[in-house]
């Protein structure tokens, strides 16, 4: 794809998007599951100190900033690793 014109940004904007859908659901899925399941968690887990039963108050729009906070921060390490295009050139790849 390089050597038909696309420049790097471009293309690791491609191999970052690609990585989106499967990002998406891991985070939709991992918000839903924290929003319904972090009270009996902790339960469980501080049930050894004597805390039987939590009732910590889960927001919503908390939850879905951490979400979209993750998701960026998702994109932003694709991104960095797809950085190591920019050693290959169309010539280089000729040339072999």
């Amino acid at each position: 794809m390089k050597a038909i014109g696309y420049s790097t940004i471009q293309l690791q904007n491609q191999i970052s998007i690609s990585f989106l859908p499967i990002i998406i659901i891991g985070v939709v899925m991992g918000g839903l599951l924290g929003y319904f399941f972090t009270n009996p968690m902790l339960s469980i887990l501080l049930s050894s100190a004597g805390v039987k039963r939590l009732d910590f108050i889960v927001h919503f729009p908390i939850i879905l900033m951490v979400c979209a906070g993750i998701l960026i921060l998702a994109y932003i390490v694709s991104m960095f690793v797809s950085r190591r295009i920019k050693k290959i050139s169309a010539y280089g790849l000729l040339a072999e």
